[in-house]
């Protein structure tokens, strides 16, 4: 027997409160009757611990109670020599573990696994505590009840009446030459709540000259920014809109805020344009976690299937995507607008 392993296996274990018995169990696995019987007949009481046969399984408790030192690793090591003494012949067990349990106050027994023999026990529910957890950490019917109280409030949220302009309610989206805070602007959009286009331009790129993995999904491609606006001389422009907006709307508001905000210049002007966007794309995931909560999916494209709306135009397109993202807000806010 390799003794490596009970020098390195983890032998500490958590103590019930209640508990007035701890116990550490070295099990040699074997179904030969004659070594079976060889381990019967060399049982041995050895400091408190006890050799017994229970099951066609050698085992040697340890009981605390016996006076049994707080180092479980070192008392697996002594139990192994103590069993070694009292073999006869040269049999080795070659199948060998240890196993954990504690006694509980009510006489129970509780015992301790690995991560690698364990199997994990469904947990109930948080509320009731009676039955297996369905979602959420909670049960089936637990769940259904806290959906219904979300999808009551939620409903109450979106169907409020708050009053906004349409014109000064604006959709915008970008399209990049990738997802990192290096990568450029190559196409913006910006539609207000009467669907009035704005700004629809692609714009070139000051660095980059190629990008063949976000081509494939917007397909714009260099030689169709070549002869397109800077960013810089767009800027201006694009404040002006901005400014006199009192909401900015997109889908997944994070990467273009994270793009546009480099516009100006200093944190006051970047937070006051954090202030006046909104994520349509977080609203979205509320509502499905509220009315459909079976879906995973939360993409512009789940959105539009979801509530039945049409394209105007081609998929991740920013124009296309700047209208889908007003019609799909329009449906979550049916009265946003006076």
């Amino acid at each position: 027997l390799n003794l490596f392993s009970f020098a390195n296996f983890d032998c500490t274990t958590n103590r019930n409160n209640n508990a007035n018995e701890h116990y550490l169990i070295l099990s040699v696995n074997t179904k030969d009757p004659g070594k079976l019987e060889l381990m019967k007949q060399n049982s041995i009481i050895f400091d408190g611990m006890d050799l017994l046969m229970d099951n066609e399984e050698l085992r040697l408790m340890v009981n605390s109670s016996f006076g049994v030192s707080p180092d479980f690793a070192q008392d697996a090591l002594r139990i192994w020599q103590a069993v070694k003494q009292n073999m006869v012949g040269d049999y080795f067990p070659t199948d060998i573990f240890i196993n954990k349990l504690t006694i509980k106050g009510d006489g129970t027994t509780l015992y301790f696994y690995d991560k690698k023999t364990a199997t994990r026990l469904p947990l109930n529910c948080v509320k009731c505590g009676r039955d297996v957890r369905y979602r959420r950490k909670l049960c089936r019917s637990c769940f259904e009840e806290d959906l219904a109280i979300r999808r009551a409030e939620g409903d109450i949220y979106r169907n409020q009446h708050y009053g906004m302009d349409r014109k000064r309610v604006l959709f915008f989206d970008l399209e990049l030459t990738g997802v990192y805070v290096h990568d450029e602007i190559i196409s913006i959009s910006i539609v207000d709540g009467e669907g009035t286009v704005i700004m629809d331009t692609f714009v070139k790129p000051a660095h980059k000259k190629k990008w063949k993995q976000t081509e494939k999904i917007h397909g714009i491609t260099p030689e169709m920014v070549a002869d397109s606006p800077s960013l810089d001389e767009l800027i201006p422009e694009i404040k002006r809109i901005f400014e006199n907006a009192d909401n900015l709307i997109a889908y997944g508001v994070s990467t273009d805020y994270s793009h546009i905000k480099y516009i100006y210049d200093t944190e006051t002007e970047r937070d006051n344009l954090h202030k006046k966007t909104r994520c349509c794309a977080n609203e979205y995931v509320r509502y499905i976690h509220e009315h459909h909560p079976d879906l995973v999916h939360a993409s512009l494209t789940d959105a539009m299937e979801c509530l039945g709306i049409e394209w105007d135009g081609i998929p991740h397109s920013s124009i296309a995507d700047t209208i889908a993202c007003m019609k799909v807000w329009d449906a979550l806010f049916p009265n946003y607008y006076n």
